[in-house]
């Protein structure tokens, strides 16, 4: 089953603000979205995690991936069928605490607020058929952790999107390391080197730079802004 056809393409593109995702409204291209959709049918997870996101862009390709898939978890791949472990949905918690750049919150790396009112968020989930997948939590990537943190070896697809300074993309793939299934991918927006050089205060590509090979394997698609797709190597 795919739902993800022309007419809701040009509905995510209208209606969650993607920003920097190589995206095109002329022949309704999802950019990185297509990346997310697409991983996350190919890896049937059973929870994806989304660190900050504008209007949602990210969080809903994710999400209708996931209820497009029929199951989660891979028992085997054959010449022309794939088992799946568990004939139920996958689920996807979403963390962006809504800081606002026109009210001059610290730290908002050009959100809008747009989380702030639980009811229009519901609301905008069941635009999308997503709301039965999607857990909005109001709070930073480190609250998260300190206050609901995830069973160690949950998460199957980790997206980080949140702080984009050095420190808080090191925070984001060190911190939530033990609680990434063996193997599973570390997706990271904005980080091309010529963005850092555009903007010292993104530090993505250094943060990048320094993740122990031994931890990480990692690979950088060379798109502006840039998306670094990591593997989880170690336990």
């Amino acid at each position: 089953m795919t739902t993800l056809d022309m007419d809701l393409a040009e509905a995510i593109l209208a209606e969650t603000l993607p920003s920097y995702q190589a995206t095109s409204l002329d022949d309704r291209n999802l950019g990185f979205g297509h990346i997310f959709y697409a991983l996350t049918r190919v890896l049937r997870p059973r929870r994806v995690l989304v660190i900050g996101s504008k209007a949602g862009f990210s969080v809903i390709c994710f999400a209708v991936a996931l209820k497009d898939n029929a199951g989660v978890g891979i028992e085997s791949v054959g010449c022309y069928e794939t088992a799946v472990l568990e004939n139920r949905l996958g689920a996807l918690q979403f963390i962006d605490p809504s800081l606002d750049e026109a009210k001059g919150e610290e730290a908002h790396w050009h959100g809008i607020g747009f989380w702030n009112d639980p009811a229009a968020v519901e609301a905008h989930w069941k635009r999308f058929g997503v709301a039965d997948v999607v857990q909005h939590h109001k709070c930073t990537s480190a609250e998260f952790l300190a206050n609901t943190p995830p069973a160690a070896g949950e998460i199957d697809i980790l997206y980080i999107d949140g702080d984009h300074s050095y420190a808080g993309f090191l925070h984001d793939f060190t911190a939530f390391y033990p609680f990434l299934r063996k193997d599973a991918l570390v997706l990271a927006h904005d980080v091309d080197p010529a963005l850092q050089q555009l903007d010292p205060n993104v530090g993505g590509y250094r943060a990048l730079t320094e993740l122990d090979p031994a931890l990480f394997e990692v690979l950088r698609i060379p798109v502006f802004p840039g998306l670094a797709v990591a593997r989880k190597l170690a336990e």
